[in-house]
């Protein structure tokens, strides 16, 4: 063969490792994204019921309000935003966006404390109002 043959060869060899190797990477995006693992109830007065968190309160009449207190961890979640879900159908309380649970009457409200980042963590809490 000539010596032009297999430079050409050659050159051709090396050009098209470097466009495979060029045009083949597929860029990979990492994820920096740190989802909550656990959401916990941290008032004072909540007692570890197993699965959910106990809250009694004495019922004042127009003066009955909890606001709930939560810890997400990790600590480093990228969104530790949460929502209070609870039966908006009953009449007991209600609960602001806040998580402050207001009570029209004695009796139960069960809350549901949950991420929103769409991981399933959450924590239940069962608030009752009680007349001493």
């Amino acid at each position: 063969m000539k010596k032009s043959v297999l430079i050409v060869i050659g050159l051709v060899y090396i050009a098209s490792i470097l466009i495979i190797g060029f045009f083949g990477m597929r860029q990979v995006v990492y994820s920096n994204i740190i989802y909550v693992r656990e959401i916990e109830c941290i008032n004072e007065e909540a007692r570890d019921m197993g699965d959910y968190k106990l809250i009694i309160v004495d019922y004042i009449e127009g003066n009955t309000g909890v606001q709930l207190s939560y810890r997400v961890t990790p600590d480093d979640a990228t969104n530790k935003d949460v929502r209070f879900i609870y039966d908006e159908n009953q009449t007991v309380a209600t609960v602001t966006d806040l998580g402050t649970v207001v009570f029209n009457s004695p009796g139960l409200i069960v809350v549901r404390i949950a991420s929103t980042d769409g991981t399933i963590a959450s924590e239940t809490v069962w608030i009752v109002a009680i007349n001493r």
